[in-house]
């Protein structure tokens, strides 16, 4: 897999965090943790969110696994795009930069 494949994933994450939860402005990175720093206890809603974007049913425990949004981007590569080439990926590339 390719590192701009990697964050194109990594940003579409990110832009899925902040749909999810309301919070455009809210500097989000790969290093963001949910509970530590944006202050979540269950993450029901971005996954909902992030099953809905990228077309794909995530386990019941996917909470407990992704603490960080780099644990999600990284569980999201492997689990469903390891193999796929760029170009059939069916989601667009989102419109959020990468938050420093």
């Amino acid at each position: 897999m390719t590192e701009a494949l990697n964050q194109r994933i990594l940003s579409d994450v990110i832009a899925g965090i902040r749909h999810a939860l309301c919070l455009p402005d809210t500097p989000i990175s790969a290093a963001t943790r949910f509970t530590e720093d944006v202050g979540l206890d269950s993450l029901g809603l971005i996954a909902m969110e992030l099953e809905a974007r990228f077309q794909v049913v995530l386990p019941d425990d996917f909470g407990e696994r992704c603490q960080s949004v780099a644990q999600i981007a990284g569980y999201l590569s492997q689990r469903y795009f390891q193999d796929a080439p760029e170009a059939e990926l069916e989601f667009e590339p989102a419109d959020f930069a990468l938050a420093a």
